[in-house]
């Protein structure tokens, strides 16, 4: 809450900002539950950013939960993410909602053999962590082996609240982490990070139980570890279409992030591959980016299908906003 009222009483939020390559212009910052809506348009060079699907948006609405003081950052990375030059803008139109949601929760599980002679199995298998971190600026993911059969693998969480999205039509989603550093001694095409569901116990906690809770189905397409970036950018991954069926739109969505070897349960060969990435209440949050859109309330009209109806009372079924006070 304090970051909201910080932002809210922010005297130059409202204007333009030059961040990087992109030109953003704030028109309006609103207070709503948990968060603030930001009406804003954008701009790389002289090319306007259109939004929505056939990208004629004009200025796009920003919601973003749980934010982070660097708002400005923020609202520019989203904008990168969901906009593309157009030259189809209709000059003043709003868009419907892109959301950015912050973790309530997150954190990594570790299973370490503690000594030789043991195998992939027994790491990869286990019902239970040795430990579990959700304090600190780290989310570190890894597969590992010491030598002589001691392995170790961290296994990351995230939790978030998306229940703001209710009954709206998920358009697309992008998952964003950013990285402090990284290893990739067993290179042999499993090196990536990917991500995957969750199933924990609870949407609260996270405890050393849900060490086996991790999904298996990919979210997205995975990133080598060589391509992942460990500076300021963030790390991107578009959601499949399993990945958007798991964004729990009326309650908290939960996450899990793999090394390769140990999401397709291949045993590492050699040294440590990991990513550590950079935790909430950093300087650089993860988050989630989801695009939606509210289903129109009319379904039908004097028992008819919509989409049959060509006008209501004389007129173009186009230019009727509502009918007995639906959208």
């Amino acid at each position: 809450m304090d970051n909201i009222r910080k932002i809210l009483s922010d005297k130059q939020l409202v204007g333009v900002h030059k961040h990087s390559n992109l030109t953003l212009e704030i028109i309006d910052v609103q207070p709503m539950p948990s968060g603030v809506m930001i009406l804003a348009r954008g701009w790389i060079g002289k090319r306007q950013l259109g939004f929505g699907k056939d990208r004629t948006v004009d200025i796009e609405r920003f919601k973003v939960y749980n934010p982070p003081l660097k708002i400005i950052d923020d609202v520019a990375h989203t904008m990168s993410l969901v906009g593309k030059p157009s030259k189809k803008i209709i000059a003043d139109k709003v868009g419907n909602t892109t959301s950015t949601f912050y973790p309530s929760l997150n954190g990594y599980i570790n299973f370490d053999t503690g000594d030789t002679g043991k195998t992939w199995a027994y790491a990869h298998d286990a019902a239970t962590g040795t430990s579990v971190t959700t304090a600190g600026g780290t989310i570190a993911v890894e597969s590992g082996l010491i030598g002589g059969g001691w392995y170790y693998i961290n296994r990351g969480f995230l939790y978030f609240d998306t229940s703001a999205i209710g009954s709206d039509t998920i358009d697309s989603a992008i998952f964003s982490l950013a990285a402090s550093g990284k290893a990739d001694a067993d290179n042999d095409g499993t090196d990536y990070m990917n991500l995957y569901g969750a199933t924990p116990a609870s949407t609260t906690a996270l405890v050393v139980a849900d060490y086996d809770q991790a999904g298996t189905t990919a979210f997205a397409a995975a990133i080598d570890i060589g391509s992942i970036v460990t500076n300021t950018n963030y790390n991107n991954w578009t959601l499949n279409a399993s990945g958007l069926a798991a964004i729990n739109k009326t309650g908290v969505t939960t996450f899990s992030v793999r090394e390769g070897h140990d999401a397709e349960d291949i045993a590492i060969e050699v040294g440590e591959n990991y990513v550590n990435f950079y935790s909430v209440a950093s300087d650089y949050d993860p988050k989630i980016v989801v695009v939606h859109t509210a289903s129109s309330a009319i379904k039908t009209i004097d028992g008819l299908a919509k989409g049959s109806t060509k006008t209501v009372n004389g007129l173009p079924i186009a230019s009727v906003k509502s009918y007995n006070g639906l959208v």
